[in-house]
């Protein structure tokens, strides 16, 4: 005799002899629990009617029990358990199911397995509820028609091996060359939003706008990149660093100082400016995580830049010049982020025109930013 149970309502199936088959009802209160007490008991017979079997049900469902699940089991389908057991199914007295599939032969694990496929192979917006995060990338360009061709090109390959859905935001500074035509029409190629000013404001000013459009594009879960337009930044170190920063950092830095970096092509005094800004921000201002305090290239966590605004508002990006990547460290270290360093492969040879940066003009804004910071007790 094999048995079932449900939201109180216990039955007994019982073979009493070929070709005679009885069925034993016990109703417990609603809901059922572990503990339960039965309330009544008939056994109705496979030959009795339909009329039999619902006053026997009526019955059991007396004022004493209390109001009862009324799921019934079609009695007229089941067959003796030492001839063939047929899947059990539920036939609710108020709102009958349709007949069972004609193949009995189905097993529970042959058909809870069927209802798995049947939703894997489902339509991809009815059964995803996350969604990946998404990249955005904020890229300050100016006169960069001979490096902005092949850098896209390699984020475009960047992403298309990672899989990661991205959008890129380039912010033309007023160059006079071809940049903003350039990314135009690689817009009809990938995922581009091209802003531009009419007259060149500077690196702070441009990356300010960029993280602010990349901001307002993104998520809480997304991450924002920054890196140089000239074509020096290996795309391919994007997935690395955006893992680093799932894994738990606020902010990324692709360092020239960590073990496995490289550099190749830079100019000596860029090199001895890198070096120096690097001892004197770790005897003034030392941070977890942190060795390269000027590295452009970055990923960060799109909540701690939304953040940073909110904070500061567009001092958050007070600089105007190439201390402005520092500048940004720093207020992200007053707000507590936690900072991560990937190594580097820079490859400056591959630099497509001159560079911007003035270099004393750089070691200058350089300690002037420093002696503010020190001042505010960063």
């Amino acid at each position: 005799m094999d048995g079932w149970r449900q939201n109180g309502f216990q039955g007994h199936r019982r073979a009493t002899g070929r070709g005679k088959r009885a069925f034993r009802l016990t109703l417990g209160p609603f809901p059922a629990q572990t503990d339960w007490i039965p309330c009544g008991e008939v056994v109705i017979r496979h030959g009795e009617s339909r009329l039999v079997r619902s006053v026997a049900l009526l019955v059991l469902m007396s004022p004493k029990c209390g109001w009862a699940a009324a799921t019934w089991r079609r009695l007229a389908k089941w067959e003796d358990p030492e001839i063939e057991k047929q899947p059990e199914w539920q036939h609710d007295l108020m709102n009958p199911l349709p007949e069972p599939s004609s193949d009995s032969n189905l097993t529970n694990a042959e058909s809870n397995l069927m209802t798995r496929d049947t939703l894997a192979n489902a339509p991809a917006e009815e059964t995803i509820r996350f969604q990946p995060a998404k990249v955005i990338m904020a890229l300050p360009a100016y006169n960069e028609q001979g490096s902005l061709p092949e850098l896209l090109e390699r984020i475009g390959e960047a992403f298309a091996d990672s899989g990661i859905p991205y959008e890129v935001v380039i912010v033309d500074d007023g160059s006079d060359d071809d940049t903003a035509q350039i990314a135009a029409q690689m817009s009809f190629q990938m995922p581009i939003h091209l802003l531009q000013h009419k007259v060149n404001q500077g690196l702070g000013i441009t990356i300010r706008d960029g993280l602010r459009e990349a901001v307002d594009r993104a998520g809480e879960r997304d991450i924002i990149i920054t890196m140089d337009a000239d074509n020096t930044h290996p795309p391919g170190l994007i997935a690395r660093m955006v893992q680093m920063v799932q894994e738990g950092a606020d902010c990324v830095i692709a360092s020239r100082f960590q073990n496995g970096s490289r550099v190749k092509g830079v100019p000596i005094e860029r090199h001895f400016l890198s070096v120096g800004a690097r001892i004197i921000f770790t005897m003034l201002f030392p941070t977890r995580g942190v060795r390269d305090y000027t590295s452009g290239f970055r990923a960060y966590r799109a909540s701690a830049i939304r953040d940073g605004f909110a904070a500061f508002g567009d001092d958050f990006v007070g600089e105007k010049g190439f201390s402005c990547m520092a500048d940004i460290l720093l207020k992200l270290r007053r707000r507590g982020c936690i900072f991560g360093e990937a190594p580097l492969r820079l490859r400056y040879d591959q630099k497509g025109g001159d560079s911007k940066m003035q270099v004393f003009k750089t070691i200058w804004l350089t300690l002037k930013l420093l002696g503010r910071h020190r001042v505010k007790g960063s």
